[in-house]
């Protein structure tokens, strides 16, 4: 009975030690433009020159949570292995950075696993690729503007834009709608006609800060401005272009996972002022030099 035992100890662990050694269990977390659990697998394929089975239920296990925070990402990282049990914390400026770490930690944790043969190694060089930052993403935002200078009064109109962010840059492309107002003259109780603002606009933005967001944004804006009514002196029932440059402050804060709330305080330059006046008064309407606007709205990741 002692002879049986001494020879099944080794066959034992011979036939259970290869397989366990070869699984992991890798759990990756983090925002959309930080590498993705596949890229994670490569990059630990291309450490061990071997790609590693990956098992929930392994006994070497990494669960790895990014987080966006301002001024770069956190990384909390926890590990099990046949030595127990440890958790990391780390920061730093780049996502990527903390993927990396994620990785090397994993291969350290698999470094005593059992080389494949010859033939697995090749196929697993292979099929190996370096890690990839998944760091662009597309967007769309419909928002509510509120905007001073550019109609008579203060104006409120929606607004659509659809955007792609490559990295830490922002593009985007968009249209807004100022519904017409009516005009008044001093004195006089009756409208003497409306004016509206339709304009198409492009827009890019840098990312400065995470967790909340905060962007300076460069805008472009054309379109056209109606007026519309009876005696208009310059403006009558036609339409003016309209061309503005803007700078702006965007601050973002994500809500859940894909959605988020914006907003931007904005200040344009019109190139060209456009000014309303009837027969024998005086202007009803005279843009200003500088027009003052406030965005707000949720964006949605996709």
């Amino acid at each position: 009975m002692g002879r049986l035992v001494l020879i099944a100890l080794p066959v034992m662990l011979l036939g259970a030690s290869p397989a366990r050694a070869q699984e992991l269990a890798l759990e990756w977390t983090a925002p959309r433009d930080c590498p993705s659990k596949d890229a994670l697998r490569d990059g630990i394929t291309t450490r061990l020159g071997r790609a590693p089975q990956l098992d929930a239920n392994a006994e070497i296990a990494v669960e790895a949570t990014v987080d966006a925070v301002s001024g770069g990402y956190t990384l909390d990282l926890r590990t099990r292995s046949a030595h127990g049990s440890e958790r990391r914390s780390m920061r730093a400026r780049s996502c990527t950075e903390l993927a990396r770490a994620s990785i090397l930690v994993a291969a350290l944790l698999l470094m005593d696993s059992p080389q494949p043969d010859a033939a697995a190694r090749h196929d697993a060089a292979r099929r190996t690729r370096a890690p990839t930052t998944n760091t662009w993403f597309m967007y769309a935002r419909t928002s509510l503007r509120g905007e001073l200078g550019s109609l008579p009064t203060a104006s409120f109109g929606p607004g659509v834009t659809l955007g792609l962010a490559l990295s830490d840059t922002r593009f985007e492309l968009g249209g807004t709608y100022l519904p017409p107002q009516t005009m008044y003259a001093v004195g006089r109780p009756q409208a003497l006609g409306s004016v509206q603002l339709m304009a198409a606009n492009a827009g890019v933005c840098q990312v400065l800060l995470r967790g909340p967001e905060l962007a300076p944004c460069l805008h472009a804006e054309v379109g056209s401005f109606n007026a519309r009514g009876q005696n208009l002196a310059r403006v009558s029932s036609a339409s003016t272009p309209w061309f503005l440059g803007a700078l702006g402050l965007r601050l973002g804060f994500e809500l859940w996972r894909g959605v988020s709330w914006q907003s931007e305080l904005a200040a344009g330059v019109p190139f060209q002022r456009p000014s309303i006046a009837v027969h024998g008064l005086s202007d009803l309407h005279h843009t200003p030099a500088v027009i003052g606007r406030l965005e707000t709205g949720l964006s949605l990741t996709f």
